[in-house]
């Protein structure tokens, strides 16, 4: 988040405690909302404390389809280092043996979610750990999404920020098409100058397409996209005039 006045603080604060991009300022109109895909949320089987640990939380997560599954498992592992802990993600077989490339999510957070849907539709279910960390007003919110998708027997990852993560982020443009996630950021003007001369929020929303064990841009896929939408007190989805091209380009290079 660039520049946002006092005044936008205190709107976005009152009476909010709120789970990613309101409704009434989404990337599309009301009504108009593409397919999503089913996420199937899968269960915690094992939580603890690794030796020596100092923190509160289990630092060892992890997860499966279901309580005695014989299927794969995602494990999650806290690993302190210098610079900031992370979450080293590693997905497992049936037998133990690890199918994963090296994946890592560094949000702080002990608020850990998994869910699979075969996104890349290559017949294997992908999987997307997504670790919440927020509180009260949007400048709070925030989380960061690892996605594992499966390529030639094992999965690579590609992590994305946004604010929250749910099935709304998954879509379908095409009944028969690919599967696309929406990447979503709140962002002020910084040091542009606006259209009416005034500093403003704007929900920013940018497409993703998943392609074997990548995700590709693919704002060209859509003419919504990429969409601005400034963040009014009333419901909004057009994209916004209140930046150019240029400027939009500008405060998302720097960003």
């Amino acid at each position: 988040m660039k520049k946002i006045t006092w005044i936008n603080f205190l709107f976005l604060w009152v009476g909010t405690c709120l789970f990613g991009y309101p409704p009434s300022h989404g990337p599309f109109a009301d009504g108009k909302s593409p397919a999503k895909v089913a996420l199937k949320q899968w269960v915690v089987t094992k939580q603890e404390k690794q030796h020596g640990q100092e923190a509160d939380y289990p630092s060892l997560w992890c997860f499966a389809e279901s309580e005695g599954s014989a299927g794969p498992t995602v494990r999650l592992r806290r690993v302190e280092h210098p610079n900031g802990d992370e979450w080293e993600i590693t997905v497992m077989d049936r037998n133990g043996t690890t199918i994963s490339d090296p994946a890592t999510n560094d949000m702080p957070s002990y608020v850990i979610y998994v869910s699979t849907a075969d996104l890349n539709q290559d017949g294997v279910p992908d999987f997307m750990v997504n670790i919440w960390s927020g509180g009260c007003g949007l400048a709070a919110e925030g989380s960061t999404t690892t996605f594992l998708l499966s390529e030639k027997g094992r999965f690579k990852s590609t992590n994305f920020y946004g604010f929250d993560f749910g099935p709304e982020d998954i879509i379908r443009l095409k009944p028969d098409g690919p599967w696309y996630y929406i990447q979503n950021d709140f962002l002020g003007n910084g040091d542009e100058k606006t259209k009416d001369g005034r500093d403003h929020s704007f929900w920013v929303y940018q497409l993703y397409r998943f392609r074997g064990g990548k995700m590709v841009e693919a704002n060209k896929d859509d003419a919504r996209f990429p969409k601005w939408i400034w963040y009014t007190y009333k419901a909004n989805h057009k994209e916004t005039d209140q930046l150019t091209a240029e400027q939009k380009k500008r405060i998302m290079e720097g960003k």
